[in-house]
């Protein structure tokens, strides 16, 4: 089954409402500094930024793809969506990494003060 223009457009356009609840996620990830040795963990930075990325990565990806659709350019159109669709998987993937090798870090701290 090919996927019609029009589907991709409702695609994009669902990621530009996706994006309602922006302002919150982006409140909530100041809190990933609360711990004051969060200032000195790369990997906070990282889920940070993925999280402050993201929104404007989905913002002008779904643009250009609704202005692709506009113009009639179908395969632009096709590999707009295909990024403006992926982005929210690889944010949640980056942060997921990022807070995974948090945990990781302080389990390996833990035992490390218990050993000593």
């Amino acid at each position: 089954m090919r996927i019609s223009a029009d589907m991709m457009l409702k695609a994009n356009k669902a990621v530009l409402v996706g994006l309602l609840g922006t302002p919150m996620l982006l409140f909530l990830s100041l809190f990933l500094f609360d711990d004051p040795s969060a200032a000195s963990n790369p990997f906070v930075y990282l889920a940070f930024f993925a999280i402050w990325a993201y929104p404007v990565a989905a913002f002008f990806a779904a643009r250009r793809a609704i202005l692709a659709h506009r113009e009639g350019d179908v395969a632009r159109l096709r590999r707009l969506t295909c990024i403006t669709c992926s982005l929210p998987a690889a944010m949640l993937l980056f942060v997921a990494i990022g807070l995974a090798a948090e945990v990781a870090a302080g389990l390996a701290w833990m035992t490390w003060s218990q050993a000593a």
